[in-house]
């Protein structure tokens, strides 16, 4: 009876373990997976864990990269179309330079040579990529001016009325970023007063040159009254004069990407009015009238559009300096990162913001300049070149870092289908068996305690 006993025990456990052995295959055969859970494999299961991280982290590297080479291309597209338009203006410099163009042909080859100007410029502003402006420089916030302590051109006048003032050292009114077609008029009264401009940095753009009065311009104009720190230096090395006397204003300069048509000198002209429009300004621009006298003079202002404030700047601020493509798993230092250098091929950075060919010694000059920003140029387009071929070469190596580490782990991780089949087939096999010796065990039970009930009897 004990015997009996026994041997349905020992049945009933070995049943058990094979209905486990067999649920565990029977998940491994269904997920593809030999570790399902901690209690598979422990130690495997921390390693996998661990080169799928290392699998993971290396697909995150590999779309860093493209992102890289894509910045790359952008910049390097624009690039492209920068050096045609500078080779478009070399070859108008060579034509304006030759002795066989008169004036008026040197004219028109600089209102192209101006145009592709500001078309370079529009390529740098205008080139951007997950938000950045890959050829604008990083640049430092210029120092801020009590640009406050001077009224707006539309708080100080009436658009397009005359007002009467006293002459001195004073700044009449500020010109913000971003006013379109401004027109200024003065007439002095038969006096010296010149109608003048300078920038928030105190350069001299637009009126007549005042060298000799620089002690005092410096001392009395470049205040903080006035909308200058006070420290500023008297610079006219921008400094447009009309190049000659001219009412109603016709003759035109570019200037920090500003095209100003002035009248020039009033008092060399003996007319004493004076005139300066500006089409679109890029930033902001004080408004004084010198020489000083001890008497008044007639002004008038007028524009098609001003912004009410000088908070926000004409231009975007995406000069975001160098790009960072990270190039190793860990990203530290600079070891872990290509770098996309800070550049910037805007026209002022180029030294072709000032370039004109107007005269044979300007298409002369423009020739050196012009061939000096295209070896800068090709010098930018060669280092981002060699930055995509050095992401490229990483990326492949990423790739079949990523290739071998999938492979180790699915050699951990995932089940051996042909082996997982044979031992659940073992399993049923057993299992089959099993049910078949409980039977006949529980047939032998009953025979037995029949025999027992009838002896008992």
């Amino acid at each position: 009876m004990l015997s009996i006993n026994h041997f349905y025990n020992r049945h009933r456990m070995s049943s058990h373990k094979t209905a486990q052995a067999q649920e565990t295959l029977t998940e491994q055969l269904s997920t593809g997976k030999r570790i399902n859970s901690a209690k598979d494999d422990a130690a495997g299961l921390q390693i996998s864990n661990r080169l799928t991280t290392q699998a993971l982290v290396k697909e995150q590297t590999q779309r860093n990269i493209n992102d890289g080479i894509s910045y790359g291309q952008v910049a390097d597209t624009a690039l492209s179309e920068v050096t045609e338009l500078l080779q478009r203006m070399r070859v108008l410099a060579l034509q304006a330079a030759n002795g066989s163009n008169s004036d008026e042909d040197r004219i028109a080859i600089n209102l192209e040579m101006q145009q592709n100007i500001e078309a370079i410029d529009g390529v740098a502003m205008n080139t951007e990529i997950f938000g950045k402006k890959p050829l604008l420089s990083l640049q430092e916030e210029p120092e801020p001016t009590p640009l406050d302590n001077v009224q707006l051109l539309n708080e100080a006048f009436s658009n397009g009325i005359s007002a009467t003032l006293p002459s001195g050292y004073r700044s009449f009114g500020l010109i913000p970023a971003g006013s379109t077609n401004v027109r200024i008029y003065l007439d002095s009264y038969g006096a010296n007063d010149d109608l003048q401009l300078f920038n928030a940095q105190g350069q001299h753009l637009i009126g007549k040159d005042l060298s000799h009065d620089s002690a005092n311009i410096e001392a009395k104009l470049f205040t903080s009254q006035n909308g200058y720190h006070g420290h500023e230096k008297y610079d006219s090395s921008l400094l447009f004069d009309g190049g000659g006397y001219n009412f109603p204003a016709t003759n035109m300069r570019q200037i920090n990407g500003m095209n100003f048509t002035f009248s020039g000198d009033g008092h060399g002209g003996g007319d004493y009015r004076e005139e300066v429009i500006i089409d679109e300004v890029t930033e902001h621009l004080l408004v004084s009238v010198t020489e000083i006298t001890n008497g008044a003079f007639e002004i008038r202002a007028s524009w098609d559009s001003m912004p009410d404030s000088i908070s926000a700047p004409l231009l975007p601020s995406a000069k975001d300096g160098p790009m960072l493509i990270t190039a190793k798993d860990d990203a530290i230092g600079e070891d872990g990162y290509v770098i996309f250098d800070d550049i910037d091929a805007s026209a002022q950075s180029l030294n072709i913001a000032e370039l004109s060919a107007d005269t044979q010694a300007g298409a002369q000059a423009s020739i050196t300049a012009i061939d000096a920003a295209l070896k800068q140029v090709g010098q930018f387009r060669a280092d981002i070149g060699a930055k995509m071929n050095a992401l490229e070469s990483i990326f492949r190596n990423q790739s079949n870092q990523h290739t071998q580490l999938s492979t180790a782990n699915q050699k951990i991780v995932d089940a051996d289908f042909a082996y997982t089949m044979t031992q659940n087939v073992k399993q049923d096999i057993l299992k089959q068996s099993q049910i078949a010796i409980t039977t006949q065990a529980k047939q032998a039970f009953q025979k037995s305690m029949t025999n027992l009930i009838q002896l008992i009897g």
